[in-house]
Protein backbone atom coordinates (compact mmCIF):
# COMPACT_ATOMS: atom_id res chain seq x y z
CA UNK A 1 0.00 0.00 0.00
CA UNK A 2 0.96 3.58 -1.13
CA UNK A 3 -0.07 6.68 0.57
CA UNK A 4 0.03 9.49 -1.07
CA UNK A 5 -0.89 12.72 -3.30
CA UNK A 6 -2.93 11.82 -6.16
CA UNK A 7 -2.04 13.59 -9.47
CA UNK A 8 -4.01 15.76 -11.58
CA UNK A 9 -3.27 13.10 -14.36
CA UNK A 10 -5.45 10.83 -11.53
CA UNK A 11 -8.17 12.65 -10.76
CA UNK A 12 -10.57 10.85 -13.47
CA UNK A 13 -9.87 7.97 -10.46
CA UNK A 14 -11.16 10.03 -7.71
CA UNK A 15 -14.41 10.94 -9.53
CA UNK A 16 -14.69 7.04 -10.30
CA UNK A 17 -14.35 5.94 -6.81
CA UNK A 18 -16.77 9.54 -5.49
CA UNK A 19 -19.60 7.94 -8.27
CA UNK A 20 -19.12 4.42 -6.73
CA UNK A 21 -19.15 5.21 -3.23
CA UNK A 22 -21.70 7.90 -2.76
CA UNK A 23 -24.09 6.64 -5.85
CA UNK A 24 -24.43 9.98 -7.40
CA UNK A 25 -22.48 12.47 -9.16
CA UNK A 26 -21.74 15.90 -7.54
CA UNK A 27 -23.88 18.05 -7.81
CA UNK A 28 -22.46 21.16 -9.27
CA UNK A 29 -21.20 19.29 -12.52
CA UNK A 30 -17.68 18.92 -13.92
CA UNK A 31 -16.53 22.25 -14.18
CA UNK A 32 -17.41 22.23 -9.95
CA UNK A 33 -15.88 18.86 -9.84
CA UNK A 34 -12.78 20.16 -11.36
CA UNK A 35 -12.51 23.26 -9.61
CA UNK A 36 -12.45 21.80 -6.03
CA UNK A 37 -10.01 19.48 -7.01
CA UNK A 38 -7.75 22.20 -8.30
CA UNK A 39 -7.72 23.52 -4.83
CA UNK A 40 -7.84 20.40 -2.84
CA UNK A 41 -5.27 18.31 -0.74
CA UNK A 42 -5.77 14.68 -2.19
CA UNK A 43 -4.48 11.93 -0.49
CA UNK A 44 -4.99 8.49 -1.53
CA UNK A 45 -4.30 4.97 -1.10
CA UNK A 46 -2.95 2.98 -3.70
CA UNK A 47 -2.66 -0.87 -4.49
CA UNK A 48 -0.84 -2.04 -6.90
CA UNK A 49 -0.60 1.47 -8.48
CA UNK A 50 -4.69 1.93 -8.37
CA UNK A 51 -6.80 4.37 -6.62
CA UNK A 52 -8.34 1.96 -3.51
CA UNK A 53 -9.26 4.48 -0.86
CA UNK A 54 -9.13 8.60 -0.76
CA UNK A 55 -10.18 11.76 1.41
CA UNK A 56 -9.81 15.09 -0.24
CA UNK A 57 -9.39 18.37 2.27
CA UNK A 58 -10.63 21.73 0.76
CA UNK A 59 -8.92 24.43 2.07
CA UNK A 60 -11.32 26.73 3.83
CA UNK A 61 -12.18 29.19 6.55
CA UNK A 62 -14.48 29.59 9.50
CA UNK A 63 -15.29 32.46 11.58
CA UNK A 64 -14.41 31.97 14.85
CA UNK A 65 -15.61 34.85 17.65
CA UNK A 66 -15.06 37.59 15.18
CA UNK A 67 -11.48 35.95 13.31
CA UNK A 68 -10.87 34.10 10.67
CA UNK A 69 -9.47 30.84 11.31
CA UNK A 70 -8.16 28.02 8.80
CA UNK A 71 -10.53 25.22 8.09
CA UNK A 72 -10.11 21.91 6.24
CA UNK A 73 -13.16 20.70 4.86
CA UNK A 74 -12.82 16.47 4.42
CA UNK A 75 -14.93 15.33 1.85
CA UNK A 76 -14.93 12.63 -0.18
CA UNK A 77 -13.90 10.03 1.89
CA UNK A 78 -14.22 6.55 -0.21
CA UNK A 79 -12.57 3.36 -0.30
CA UNK A 80 -14.04 0.34 -2.87
CA UNK A 81 -15.86 -2.72 -1.05
CA UNK A 82 -12.66 -5.00 -1.44
CA UNK A 83 -10.57 -2.86 0.22
CA UNK A 84 -12.62 -2.11 3.57
CA UNK A 85 -11.74 -2.99 6.91
CA UNK A 86 -8.10 -3.06 5.90
CA UNK A 87 -7.10 0.33 7.54
CA UNK A 88 -7.03 2.56 3.85
CA UNK A 89 -9.24 5.03 5.54
CA UNK A 90 -7.35 5.40 8.77
CA UNK A 91 -3.70 5.83 7.06
CA UNK A 92 -5.14 8.50 4.85
CA UNK A 93 -7.18 10.28 7.96
CA UNK A 94 -3.86 10.27 9.73
CA UNK A 95 -2.03 11.74 7.01
CA UNK A 96 -4.97 14.32 6.09
CA UNK A 97 -5.14 15.53 9.88
CA UNK A 98 -1.16 16.05 9.54
CA UNK A 99 -1.45 17.84 6.35
CA UNK A 100 -4.18 20.13 7.51
CA UNK A 101 -2.29 20.83 10.90
CA UNK A 102 1.25 21.62 8.62
CA UNK A 103 -1.03 23.84 6.97
CA UNK A 104 -2.60 25.95 9.79
CA UNK A 105 -6.27 24.12 9.76
CA UNK A 106 -6.36 23.84 13.19
CA UNK A 107 -10.10 23.02 12.98
CA UNK A 108 -11.51 20.64 10.41
CA UNK A 109 -15.63 20.03 9.53
CA UNK A 110 -16.90 17.10 7.57
CA UNK A 111 -20.83 16.05 6.90
CA UNK A 112 -20.73 12.06 8.31
CA UNK A 113 -22.09 9.46 7.23
CA UNK A 114 -20.99 7.67 10.57
CA UNK A 115 -20.50 9.88 13.42
CA UNK A 116 -18.46 6.76 15.98
CA UNK A 117 -16.53 5.83 12.71
CA UNK A 118 -14.88 9.93 12.79
CA UNK A 119 -15.08 10.12 16.59
CA UNK A 120 -12.14 7.37 16.53
CA UNK A 121 -10.03 10.49 14.81
CA UNK A 122 -11.53 13.11 17.35
CA UNK A 123 -14.32 14.34 15.68
CA UNK A 124 -17.40 15.41 16.89
CA UNK A 125 -21.13 16.18 16.41
CA UNK A 126 -21.46 20.02 16.86
CA UNK A 127 -24.38 20.06 15.60
CA UNK A 128 -27.68 18.22 14.67
CA UNK A 129 -30.25 18.85 11.99
CA UNK A 130 -33.73 16.87 11.45
CA UNK A 131 -35.57 18.27 8.87
CA UNK A 132 -39.26 16.44 7.70
CA UNK A 133 -41.49 16.97 4.88
CA UNK A 134 -45.18 16.69 4.80
CA UNK A 135 -47.12 16.41 2.52
CA UNK A 136 -51.04 18.22 3.04
CA UNK A 137 -53.12 14.75 1.07
CA UNK A 138 -51.13 12.35 3.70
CA UNK A 139 -52.35 14.25 6.93
CA UNK A 140 -55.84 12.37 8.20
CA UNK A 141 -58.43 14.78 8.34
CA UNK A 142 -61.16 14.66 11.63
CA UNK A 143 -64.27 14.17 10.17
CA UNK A 144 -66.16 14.82 13.57
CA UNK A 145 -64.71 17.34 16.32
CA UNK A 146 -65.87 18.90 19.51
CA UNK A 147 -65.08 22.20 20.49
CA UNK A 148 -65.79 26.01 19.49
CA UNK A 149 -63.79 29.13 18.06
CA UNK A 150 -64.09 31.70 19.42
CA UNK A 151 -62.52 35.27 18.94
CA UNK A 152 -61.33 37.75 21.34
CA UNK A 153 -58.72 40.79 21.42
CA UNK A 154 -55.31 40.68 22.54
CA UNK A 155 -56.44 42.72 25.87
CA UNK A 156 -58.97 40.39 26.18
CA UNK A 157 -58.57 37.38 28.92
CA UNK A 158 -59.48 33.89 27.03
CA UNK A 159 -60.63 32.96 30.58
CA UNK A 160 -63.22 35.91 31.13
CA UNK A 161 -66.68 36.10 31.16
CA UNK A 162 -68.23 36.25 27.66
Amino acid sequence: MEIRKIAEEEIHQIKKLRDYAFRTPGRGGEEDFLFWMEKATRLGAFLNGKLSAQVMTYPLEISFLGQKIKMGGVAYVATFPENRRGGLIRALMRASLNEMKDKGQLVSYLHPFDIPFYQKFGFDLVANEVSATLVLKNLMQRSSGQGSIVRTSANQSLFSER
